[in-house]
């Protein structure tokens, strides 16, 4: 009988453990808190493409844009958080015809990281891009 209940201690705690971490994943929240996105997406960035310059965290990437129209180009950088696509180090991302680039929300940027010292003033707020069809409202 004392086996017997040890095994139903260790299969609940088990059952437990599982259904605990399900919750955390599907309610604790999968974005950073460095990530602010927006309701709507925001102003048009006129672009025809997209150069990936450096991986900040995980599907969190630095991104420059150019914009072959006006024969300029942009040196404001942008973020791009996509768990979709596969990006890396300049990488070139066209922009077709149909779609356009929008700002659609902020990520709060520390591009220093200096162990023991506090360089939260140093943060810098970088606008994140998506790359939306052309007639989404």
């Amino acid at each position: 009988m004392k086996n017997l209940n040890s095994w139903a201690i260790f299969i609940g705690g088990f059952v437990t453990g599982i259904v605990f971490l399900w919750l955390i994943q599907t309610f604790g929240g999968s974005r950073p808190k460095d990530v602010t996105f927006f309701e709507n997406p925001g102003e048009k960035v006129y672009a025809t493409q997209i150069k990936v310059e450096r991986c900040l965290k995980d599907n969190i990437f630095q991104a420059t844009v150019e914009d072959d129209n006006s024969n300029s180009y942009n040196s404001t950088r942008y973020v791009i958080i996509d768990e979709n696509n596969e990006y890396y180090d300049k990488k070139v991302i066209k922009i077709m015809p149909n779609k356009e680039v929008r700002v659609v929300g902020v990520y709060d940027f520390i591009p220093v990281d200096i162990p023991m010292i506090d360089v939260s003033g140093l943060s810098e707020k970088l606008p994140i891009i998506q790359i939306v069809d052309k007639n989404r409202k």
